[in-house]
This record gives C-alpha cells, sequence and structure tokens, in this order.
C-alpha cells in the first residue's frame, strides 16, 4: 500500500516511505525546538496546521505576505537540514565515499 504525504500547499503525494525510527523523530523534535522562534512559528502555523488552511490563509495569520513566508519556510529547511545533517551518523560514510 502507497504511503500518503502531502505537500506543503495541501495537495497529496503517494509513494513517501514514513518509517522513521522513534530516535529519528526525536533528532527532528529537538531540531525544531532550536529554531528561531520566528520559524518556530511558522513550523507550528504550517506543518501542524489540523485544519488545512491555504498558504495564503497561513500567511495572513502569520501577518506577513506569501513570498515572506515561503522564504521563512526555506530557511527553515535549511536550519533543520543542517541540524539533523550534523548530527546524522551517516555524515562521516557519505564524506568517506566521496
Amino acid at each position: 500500500m502507497p504511503g500518503i504525504g502531502v505537500r506543503i500547499d495541501r495537495t497529496p503525494r503517494v509513494d513517501i516511505p514514513f518509517d522513521y525510527t522513534e530516535e529519528e523523530a526525536l533528532q527532528t523534535d529537538r531540531a525544531v525546538a532550536r529554531l528561531p522562534s520566528d520559524l518556530k512559528q511558522v513550523v507550528s502555523i504550517v506543518y501542524l496546521d489540523p485544519e488545512g488552511r491555504t498558504m495564503d490563509d497561513n500567511a495572513r495569520l502569520l501577518r506577513m505576505n506569501r513570498r515572506t513566508l515561503y522564504r521563512k519556510l526555506e530557511l527553515t529547511d535549511k536550519f533543520l537540514l543542517q541540524e539533523l545533517y550534523d548530527k546524522n551518523e551517516l555524515v562521516d560514510c557519505h564524506k568517506s565515499e566521496s
């Protein structure tokens, strides 16, 4: 059975595996907790939205324009990627293969 995911614009994505370990989930939670407060608020509003708001609605709720919201999401992604990548044990393995 294919996994169902959701893109940031709330359109469905199919065949996304969701087999994260508990440790990976904890690492992600810790990385999100280290985000600057404005980016944490963006994560909370956009990714933890049980109402299915549009990005325009999210931008209005956060009192910013949509372009700024997308920029903050981009910054959040970069921050989390660096936080999680730096903590990942596979970094050394990946670097040694290069």
